[in-house]
C-alpha cells in the first residue's frame, strides 16, 4: 500500500503529514509531551504496541507520522545562536485501520488499555505481551 504525504507551512511551522489511505480510519493517536524525549522513540514504541494488539486480532493496520519543524527557531546557544535541534518539535503518531474493522480495533485497544490498568494497579502480575518489545 502506498502512503501519500503532503507538506505545508502553518504558523511558521513546516508540517509533513502522511495521509490516511482511502477507506481507512484513524483509531489511535499519540502526541508526546515536549518535556519527554526522545519523542520519536516513544512515538514509534506506542505505534508498534498498538499494531501488535491489532495484529493479534487479525486486523490490518497502517502507521502514520505527522512531523513538525520550526522555520525560524529560537536560539538556545551562546548569545542566542541557533544550535542543532532548536527547530525540532514532537511529531504526532497515528494508527489507521480499514473502516469496516474500526469497531473491532477500538474494542481491542480498549481491552489492551484495561489490561495495562490492571497491571498498574497490581491486579495483574505480568505486563501485557504487546507492551514488551
Amino acid at each position: 500500500m502506498q502512503i501519500k504525504s503532503r507538506t505545508y507551512v502553518h504558523n511558521g511551522v513546516t508540517v509533513r503529514e502522511q495521509m490516511v489511505p482511502h477507506m481507512f480510519v484513524v483509531v489511535d493517536t499519540y502526541h508526546p509531551f515536549t518535556s519527554i524525549t526522545p519523542w520519536d522513540c516513544y512515538g514509534s514504541k506506542h505505534m508498534r504496541e498498538i499494531q501488535r494488539v491489532l495484529a493479534t486480532t487479525g486486523i490490518e493496520s497502517v502507521s502514520l507520522v505527522e512531523s513538525h519543524t520550526r522555520n525560524t527557531p529560537v536560539g538556545t546557544g551562546p548569545n542566542g545562536r541557533v544550535r542543532f535541534g532548536d527547530n525540532m518539535m514532537p511529531s504526532i503518531y497515528r494508527v489507521a485501520v480499514p473502516k469496516h474493522d474500526a469497531p473491532a480495533a477500538q474494542t481491542a485497544i480498549a481491552a489492551h488499555k484495561a489490561e495495562i490498568d490492571k497491571w498498574i494497579n497490581g491486579d495483574r502480575i505480568t505486563l501485557p505481551l504487546a507492551c514488551i518489545g
